[in-house]
């Protein structure tokens, strides 16, 4: 089974029952549920219908999602479907389309399910990771001042056709609003701040010199501009002059669109328009407008409405602005609490079927020694895990949670000369990152390794030693001391 992919607690979604046939999914538009306070403790879901007030329990064993849209499929052994829409989304569930092209596998490559909405086409992986809970909407918050040919509006005020002052490359013009977006966020405190919903605060003088000219409140993935280009808010968090809002839940974010994607000035500094061929327009709970027609061609991926200026995630680039903007309002950055590579190897241990541990002998060198009863074919590695954007800083754009960096597992027999190399890299294994090189690869904090059925007899007959060789991690993930130096 794969891991848990929700943490126990609270969430809102939609959802429905489904079925496959032929390879397609077919809605029980007799068993919808809209904007549901659901109840999560391990494999189980439990909600009260807001419309007939029946209690509902579903169950679930395996799921598939798409971090990028917050979409769920979940499934159970027994062969119930369920089709799940994380946060305040709104569904026409009569467009919707569901197709498994998939081979059949229980799990691995070939185990997708596409979910068709709105002409656009969503594909969904198999997860076991907890990744596909997440919900990214690029926005502005209320309050936010578009400059206008009139001078600056709230963000909440504009309608369609309004005037706005866009930037592109090719300089400053007036342009009528074509799309208005808006929608209601409910952040989830359980989760890393930058993927919660917590909105970030850009305080008034941060960027530079009355930049912002007032406090300019955005969600964690919208673009700001800074020396030619994009960056994720996220990634200029630091602490002080640019920090997340956890006391703000819930609140109300605003989107808008122009002929094409472009720049506009909010609170004197510049940031984007919506961006994209409208796949994300769904998103929104309230929408005005229509997308534009250079817009309605494009497919997700496409390029009919390219960015107006690249959205640019590298530590080499964002890096620098970060610590800038840092040491000109007077802080210090450092990494927040984090798990950091000493700490994770010292909680490694294996845990077997049954649910009891072993832990480590001892260490050589890189390698990681565990007792193994011969009897054992199969464990789990458990560790704690960190992520690169909490250990080292937000301007590292790696937001994996990181075990182990695995180099090779090898078994040895106590009367054996000839020790067998344990394959970890399959696709059917849980709890493994994809494979970083040829030779190696993360664990998630639990990874399953599988022993050969058929062992040699020097390999069976006695207790055997199980030795995990760990990959020293590289210079990007180096202490927050050497980090702050």
């Amino acid at each position: 089974m794969p891991d848990q992919i929700f943490s126990t607690g609270n969430y809102t979604f939609s959802g429905s029952y489904f079925t496959v046939s032929d390879n397609k999914g077919c809605i029980d538009l007799g068993d919808v549920h809209n904007d549901v306070d659901a109840s999560i403790d391990g494999w189980k879901i439990d909600f009260d219908d807001p419309q007939s007030g029946d209690s509902i329990s579903w169950d679930y064993d395996y799921s598939w999602g798409n971090p990028d849209w917050g979409i769920l499929i979940l499934g159970s052994t027994n062969g119930a479907y369920h089709i799940v829409f994380l946060g305040d989304q709104v569904v026409d569930w009569k467009s919707l389309e569901i197709s498994y092209p998939g081979s059949g596998k229980s799990s691995g490559a070939g185990n997708d399910f596409l979910v068709t909405i709105d002409g656009v086409t969503v594909r969904l992986t198999q997860d076991d990771s907890g990744t596909a809970p997440q919900r990214f909407t690029p926005c502005y918050l209320a309050g936010t001042r578009v400059e206008t040919p009139d001078g600056p509006r709230a963000i909440e005020t504009l309608n369609i056709d309004d005037e706005i002052f866009v930037t592109r490359a090719d300089g400053t013009s007036i342009e009528t609003i074509r799309w208005i977006g808006s929608s209601l966020v409910h952040p989830d405190p359980e989760r890393p701040d930058d993927m919660s919903g917590y909105p970030v605060c850009i305080r008034a003088g941060a960027l530079g010199e009355n930049l912002p000219n007032a406090d300019l409140h955005v969600t964690a993935e919208h673009g700001i501009f800074v020396e030619g280009q994009l960056i994720p808010a996220r990634m200029l968090v630091n602490g002080g002059s640019i920090a997340y809002r956890r006391d703000m839940q819930p609140y109300r974010i605003f989107h808008l669109r122009t002929r094409r994607h472009a720049l506009i000035t909010v609170n004197g500094i510049l940031s984007e328009t919506l961006h994209g061929s409208g796949k994300a327009d769904w998103r929104f709970e309230t929408t005005h407008g229509t997308i534009p027609e250079a817009m309605s061609d494009a497919i997700p991926g496409g390029e009919s409405d390219p960015p107006c200026y690249p959205m640019n995630t590298d530590r080499s680039f964002v890096e620098p602005i970060h610590r800038r903007i840092a040491t000109r309002c007077g802080t210090r950055f450092s990494p927040g609490e984090a798990a950091f590579p000493a700490a994770i190897e010292n909680s490694v241990r294996l845990v077997l079927p049954d649910g009891s541990e072993i832990k480590a002998l001892r260490r050589v060198g890189n390698q990681i020694i565990f007792p193994l009863d011969a009897s054992v074919r199969r464990a789990s590695l458990e560790t704690a895990t960190s992520r690169p954007c909490d250990r080292i800083g937000p301007f590292v754009d790696d937001r994996r949670a990181l075990g182990l960096l695995v180099g090779d597992i090898t078994l040895y027999g106590a009367c054996s000369t000839s020790p067998v190399m344990i394959d970890f890299m399959g696709e059917d294994l849980k709890g493994w990152h994809p494979v970083e090189r040829a030779d190696m690869r993360w664990t998630k904090g639990r990874a399953e390794i599988a022993l050969p059925e058929s062992l040699p007899e020097t390999l069976t007959a006695l207790p055997s030693i199980l030795a995990i060789r760990v990959v020293p991690l590289m210079e990007e993930t180096r202490s927050p001391a050497s980090v702050a130096a």
